[in-house]
């Protein structure tokens, strides 16, 4: 199942996550179009609860409009595993 979501381009793009038993050193996260293309590399910070993360991205000017996609990834130990993917609708915002 692919969770989809629309986002004005230009805004922060921030969520919080939650992926229990895991370390921030393990996670890391990217935006990639259609053709893999990288867009952006997700900045990810520890909340103060365990397990619970905080993902974003400042600069989304450039974004263009259309699908984008994006998840989480954790290396522990080398065993790999992702999130489920989730795609980002990118429309233009109103307020500019």
């Amino acid at each position: 199942m692919i969770k989809l979501f629309d986002f004005p381009r230009g805004d922060t793009f921030q969520y919080i996550a939650t992926w229990e038993g895991s370390q921030l050193s393990e996670m890391k996260s990217q935006i990639r179009d259609s053709c893999n293309k990288l867009i952006a590399e997700v900045k990810i910070t520890a909340t103060e609860e365990s397990g619970k993360y905080h993902f974003s991205v400042d600069d989304t000017e450039n974004w263009r409009i259309g699908a984008l996609y994006t998840d989480i990834q954790r290396n522990t130990n080398g065993i790999i595993e992702s999130s489920e993917l989730m795609k980002i609708n990118v429309i233009e915002g109103v307020t500019v």
